[in-house]
């Protein structure tokens, strides 16, 4: 598969997976930042989404929460990525 393909199935499989706040954060899709991210660093890296979770949540100092951009899970390390994009009014971008 291609890049679209492959980052749409992804989102999609995230979104049947979560719940509650979780899914509203990835509900509308990945940001123009986060998007730009995966199709210009991580799928020419590793050309698959395997153990990438976007909008992980994780908890905070004070017992809330806070989410991370994407959180990289093997089962010997945890890598936390966070993307800086620029904000504005446009909605959500899909792959």
């Amino acid at each position: 598969m291609d890049f679209v393909q492959e980052c749409d199935s992804f989102v999609e499989l995230h979104r049947k997976l979560r719940s509650g706040p979780r899914l509203k954060r990835i509900a509308s899709g990945l940001g123009h930042g986060e998007t730009a991210f995966l199709r210009n660093v991580w799928w020419p890296l590793f050309h698959h989404f395997d153990h990438l979770h976007p909008e992980y949540e994780v908890r905070d100092y004070r017992g809330g929460f806070r989410y991370i951009d994407f959180a990289y899970i093997e089962p010997s390390f945890r890598v936390a990525i966070e993307i800086d994009g620029i904000t504005n009014s446009l909605s959500a971008l899909r792959c």
